[in-house]
């Protein structure tokens, strides 16, 4: 979807009732950076399905909280209390439908969505926001017939069922080997995090976690640690740099907290390996 979609708040009524397996009863666009959100607790008389195209915002189903962010769904069960906003700093825009049906969930649970995981990651949310740019061109410049729309929203939610294929293996791969060479690149800047990272591919802290543990057996904030102290560990080892200087090019403001995480990591004070180099040249 393109940065221009969401101008304003649009809906469009396509039905009044449920009826069938699967009935889409309303479609809307909203942009929160251009309209007031509606923040008190509310109960809706249909299941709801979200996309978020971009920004952060907060859910609540009952008593349980969600963190919401770029490229996630978010369900909400029909006859529940809840209510979601947006982030005040970083405003969210969504795509959403209201829709009911004997099978509704069923067409959405291969998706990992349910009632008891309301939020998920959109995997290809490249072809499910093209998708649904294309859907949204064309309810404002046409009126579309009811099944047309249904159509077209089938071909939407086929981008978010879970599909372990080869093809889908390879875009993981390549997702983690950008995130290492995205690690390489930013290790010595001292305000690079996970969090960073994740902002740097648009994409949520739970999916880039999830696949990068997936494919390499270390967390995200594991990874980090380990190659900024590979990364020390062959400065002492390699240069005649001092113990400060290598805790700043390693991206540790505080030389303290530097030492304490060397100690941990290798089990030894980084002071006495560099002893230990002077002892073996000398």
């Amino acid at each position: 979807m393109r940065e221009n979609d969401f101008k304003s708040r649009r809906d469009y009524l396509l039905s009044s009732e449920s009826s069938g397996d699967f009935s889409i009863i309303r479609i809307g666009f909203n942009d929160y950076n251009f309209i007031e959100p509606f923040l008190k607790w509310r109960i809706l008389p249909f299941k709801a399905l979200h996309y978020i195209y971009s920004g952060k915002g907060t859910l609540y189903i009952g008593e349980k909280q969600y963190a919401l962010g770029p490229h996630q769904l978010f369900y909400i069960p029909s006859g529940v209390l809840c209510k979601y906003y947006p982030d005040p700093e970083d405003p969210f825009a969504y795509f959403w439908f209201d829709f009911e049906g004997n099978r509704a969930m069923d067409l959405l649970a291969s998706s990992g969505i349910s009632v008891d995981n309301p939020v998920i990651d959109c995997p290809e949310y490249v072809k499910f926001q093209n998708k649904l740019s294309e859907l949204d061109n064309e309810l404002q410049s046409s009126s579309l017939g009811y099944f047309s729309i249904l159509s077209k929203v089938y071909k939407a939610l086929d981008y978010i069922v879970s599909k372990e294929n080869p093809a889908e293996e390879d875009n993981k791969e390549l997702l983690v080997s950008r995130m290492k060479r995205i690690i390489e690149d930013c290790y010595q800047d001292e305000s690079f995090n996970v969090e960073t990272l994740c902002k740097m591919l648009y994409l949520s802290r739970s999916y880039t976690s999830r696949i990068f543990k997936e494919k390499t057996g270390y967390s995200l904030i594991d990874y980090i640690i380990k190659y900024r102290m590979e990364k020390a560990n062959e400065f002492i080892l390699k240069t005649s740099r001092s113990l400060k200087e290598i805790a700043g090019l390693c991206g540790y403001a505080r030389y303290e907290y530097f030492l304490k995480q060397y100690k941990k990591y290798y089990g030894v004070n980084a002071g006495k390996i560099r002893s230990g180099k002077r002892e073996t040249l000398s």
